[in-house]
Parts: structure tokens; C-alpha cells; sequence
């Protein structure tokens, strides 16, 4: 499909938000007040992704920040917009949840998948900078020592949660991460490979960093689930009431779905910052990027502000799962946007400063030729377009 066969469209931010109730897709807000000669051209990259998530329809929305923080703020993006860059909105539906029950310890669903990440993670980060230091201590101390002196490390990194009882907990689940391996097995492997990697000229200062800022990056994706679940219910409680009110009853469907969006617009600000993640800070896409592979977890079922990243980011869970021994099936979509990003994470070799997505793309690269050659996936991806199926994948080095 060629660039003309795309439709774009100068909208306001009300015509856009009426559209996109109607059919929700991502979107680009510009700044109109940088650009009094004319509304500058997307580039050829970020249309060709649009292309694939709007169909042949995408909004752009002129507007100003004044108009914008009164309707729709973009915390996050705030400079990207005051400098009069394109910023990419996503857009997803609300649904309303069931009542959370009080009291009780259950953990299930979402939840559960991101404490599992977490205390997995936490387990093989531990044997990893385990190796670190003795490597770089040149003798091997006995590993419940050495072991402590890492959860020293790693405690102000997971808040309220105990090191040492995420590693026990992650070291009960990791027999049924790794197919095959014992938990021994699986932990003496991880240790084994960064020894190897050390010896090979890796520095040892690189490598902590890494997994330091990864442990990092996994514990706020699961504190993250907690204040996301939380807002999802608080959101769904006050449209409950609303929807219980004889107001409500007695509208007409046009009605009642202009009250349910002047509600959600008025009265529910905070929770919609939390679903949208509207807010400075968090992980880059990169360490998302490194997260969902070592946590089994996409990340952005929680945050809402990488959603056009979607199926990136389940390429990475994937990608670890085959690292881990477990063969997956990549779908023609997973397929072809693996493809485009490790093209791009290609073009950008040598480039010391690049953009985030870039550095999410050599994430992803870095991931796939884990667990494959270069020429097998250029072998893979010829099959697999000619083909247009599902493919399944294992590792093969």
C-alpha cells in the first residue's frame, strides 16, 4: 500500500474524540501553534505503522495546549507537544470489571502473572550478579554468602517485597519455566553463561547495570499492576452507580452514552491518568522491551502508553519463552513486525544516540539472535511471508 492509499485527516479534538468512540484506533496529536505555515508531514516510518493499526483512516488533531489539558492531558508528552512534535495516542475501550471482593489473599489473572515475573526474575538476576562478583573477586564464595550480600543489593530496588523472599518463591517456580531442568539446572545454567560471557571481554561494571536495572524495571511493571487494577476498579465502581441512577435508566441510548463519556471526561481524571499511564517516568520501551521477556508478560496490558508496541513486546515474551526451551508459535503479525524492528535495529548499527524505539529494536534483535542465527531467520522470514501462516519456533543454537 502506497502512501496515498492512506486517508489522513485534520481534525479538532472533539470531532476526533466523537470518531474514535466510535472506532477506537491510535492517533497523532500536533501542537498547531508551532506550525502556523502548515501541518508538517508524518515520517515514512510512523505512517507505515499507523497504516497497520488505523486501516486506511488516521486522525491527526490540531489543537493547543490549553484546549488539550482541559480535555485530554498528555502529562508524559507534555514537551514532546510544547516543542510541536508529533505525539502518538492509543486509544482502547473500557470495560467495566466485576466488584473486587474484600479481604483475602488470592492473587489471580494479571496479577498473578506479573508476581510470578517478578519472582522468577528476581531468582536468576540473583545467580547472574552472583557470577559478577565472583568473577570479578576471582574465587567463588560460598553461595548462601554470596547470595545475601546480593539481596542487600537488590532490596531497595523491589520497595515493601522482601529479596530474599521473591528469590525463594521465584526459585519454587522455576522448574515449570524451564522445561526439562531442575531449578539447580536452571540457575547453574544462568551462572555458567555469565561467567562465559565474562571471559569473553564482557565488563563486569555492564553486566550488573544490566540486570540491576532490569530487576528495576520488573518490580515497577508489578507495582504498576497493582495501581492498574485498583483504577479499573474504582473506575468501574463510579460507572456502576452512574448506570444504576434512574437518570440513567430513563435516558435514550444516545443519551446514555453521551452521559457515560461526560462522566468518564468530569469525574474520573485520576483513574484515566493511571489506565493510560499518563505520567513522567517509568521504564523506557527498551527495559519494557527486556521485562516482558524475563517476566513472561506483556507489558502493555498495564501500560496503556505502549499499546502501539503491542506486538513488539509479545514478540520479546516469546522470544524468552524460546530461550527457555518452550517452542511458541509467531503469528503473521508477530512475524512481520519482528522483521521490521530487527531491519531498523540493522540500519542504526555503529549509531551511539538513537530514539527509544530504536533502542527497543536492538532489544528485540539482541533477543532473536539468542536463540537463532542470523541466516536462520533470514531463512524463516522467507518461508514464513511466501507462506502467510503461523510459524512455530524453537531454539536452535
Amino acid at each position: 500500500m502506497s502512501d496515498t492509499d492512506l486517508r489522513i485527516r485534520l481534525v479538532t479534538l472533539n470531532e476526533a474524540l466523537e470518531d474514535l468512540g466510535r472506532n477506537p484506533r491510535p492517533f497523532l496529536l500536533i501542537n498547531i501553534e508551532r506550525h502556523p505555515r502548515g501541518i508538517p508531514m508524518p515520517n515514512k516510518s510512523l505512517l507505515e505503522r499507523l497504516r497497520d493499526e488505523c486501516g486506511d483512516d488516521l486522525l491527526i488533531v490540531t489543537t493547543k495546549l490549553a484546549e488539550l489539558n482541559a480535555v485530554l492531558p498528555v502529562c508524559r508528552d507534555r514537551d514532546k507537544f510544547i516543542a510541536g512534535d508529533f505525539v502518538l495516542m492509543e486509544v482502547t475501550k473500557l470495560h467495566e470489571t466485576s466488584e473486587r471482593p474484600l479481604g483475602g489473599q488470592d492473587v489471580t489473572g494479571l496479577e498473578e502473572c506479573a508476581r510470578d515475573g517478578l519472582y522468577v526474575t528476581v531468582a536468576m538476576v540473583t545467580e547472574r550478579l552472583r557470577a559478577c562478583e565472583d568473577h570479578e573477586e576471582g574465587r567463588k564464595m560460598a553461595t548462601e554468602t554470596r547470595r545475601g550480600e546480593i539481596f542487600e543489593t537488590l532490596q531497595p530496588l523491589l520497595g515493601n517485597l522482601s529479596a530474599r523472599n521473591c528469590f525463594d518463591a521465584g526459585q519454587r517456580r522455576i522448574a515449570a519455566w524451564y522445561p526439562g531442568l531442575t531449578a539447580y539446572q536452571a540457575m547453574k545454567s544462568v551462572y555458567v553463561g555469565v561467567l562465559e560471557q565474562l571471559r569473553n571481554g564482557a565488563k563486569p561494571v555492564l553486566v550488573k547495570a544490566e540486570h540491576l536495572e532490569l530487576v528495576s524495571a520488573v518490580h515497577a511493571i508489578y507495582a504498576k499492576t497493582e495501581e492498574l487494577l485498583k483504577a479499573q476498579h474504582a473506575m468501574s465502581a463510579e460507572l456502576r452507580k452512574m448506570m444504576e441512577s434512574d437518570e440513567f435508566a430513563k435516558a435514550n441510548p444516545q443519551e446514555q452514552h453521551e452521559m457515560q463519556a461526560k462522566f468518564l471526561r468530569e469525574r474520573a481524571l485520576a483513574q484515566h491518568q493511571e489506565l493510560a499511564h499518563n505520567k513522567q517516568g517509568g521504564p523506557s520501551l527498551a527495559q519494557l522491551m527486556r521485562a516482558a521477556a524475563a517476566m513472561d508478560l506483556n507489558p502493555s496490558g498495564i501500560y496503556a502508553n505502549v499499546l502501539f508496541y503491542k506486538c513488539e513486546l509479545d514478540c520479546a515474551k516469546l522470544l524468552g519463552r524460546v530461550e527457555r526451551g518452550v517452542g511458541v508459535m509467531l503469528g503473521p503479525n508477530h512475524i512481520k513486525r519482528l522483521k521490521r524492528f530487527m531491519a531498523q535495529a540493522d540500519e542504526a548499527e555503529g549509531k551511539s544516540a538513537v530514539d527509544e524505539e530504536t533502542e527497543a529494536a536492538r532489544c528485540l534483535r539482541d533477543f532473536a539472535l539468542r536463540v537463532r542465527t542470523r541466516a536462520g531467520w533470514e531463512a524463516f522470514f522467507t518461508i514464513a511471508e511466501a507462506d502467510g501462516r503461523e510459524f512455530w519456533v524453537n531454539k536452535a543454537l
